[in-house]
């Protein structure tokens, strides 16, 4: 363990066995992590792209960052 930790995690993944699961364990977490999710089945790259698309460009706009 190198003690890095993610500014956050984007959590939409789609298309296997579990995603259901995994995204509700990120939601769970303990870990104190930040984090943009969606629940249930429903995710993908094209959505995963456009969260952060969206989070770079408020980002930009707005001339912040974490």
């Amino acid at each position: 363990m190198t003690g890095a930790r993610p500014a956050a995690v984007v959590g939409i993944p789609v298309g296997f066995v579990g995603a259901a699961e995994s995204k509700q364990a990120l939601v769970d977490s303990k870990l104190g992590l930040e984090y943009l999710t969606l629940l249930g089945r429903r995710g993908g790259s094209a959505i995963a792209v456009a969260a952060v698309n969206a989070i770079a460009s408020t980002d930009e706009l707005t001339n912040s960052h974490r």
